[in-house]
């Protein structure tokens, strides 16, 4: 399942997403724990509102020089078709 946020990524050293609800397919989520991070953004564990745990990436857009919207909607895709695969 992917989704777009425009929740907003801090650079100051701080992990601002962790203890944050932030709503997810409008169901809230509770970001519990950074869990590493790449080049495109960081991966998080997630506490969604019916008790499930789930993993979470965060696209950074801001850290890919050539990372537009329409390369987020591509990975968006691919994620929705690996969903179906599931």
């Amino acid at each position: 399942m992917g989704g777009v946020s425009n929740h907003v990524y801090f650079t100051d050293g701080r992990d601002h997403l962790v203890d944050e609800v932030v709503y997810i397919h409008t169901k809230p989520c509770t970001f519990q724990q950074h869990l590493g991070a790449g080049g495109f953004g960081a991966v998080y564990m997630v506490k969604r509102s019916d008790s499930v745990d789930v993993t979470v990436k965060v696209i950074d857009k801001s850290g890919v020089p050539y990372m537009t919207e329409a390369l987020v909607m591509s990975y968006l895709t691919e994620v929705s078709h690996l969903e179906k695969l599931r």
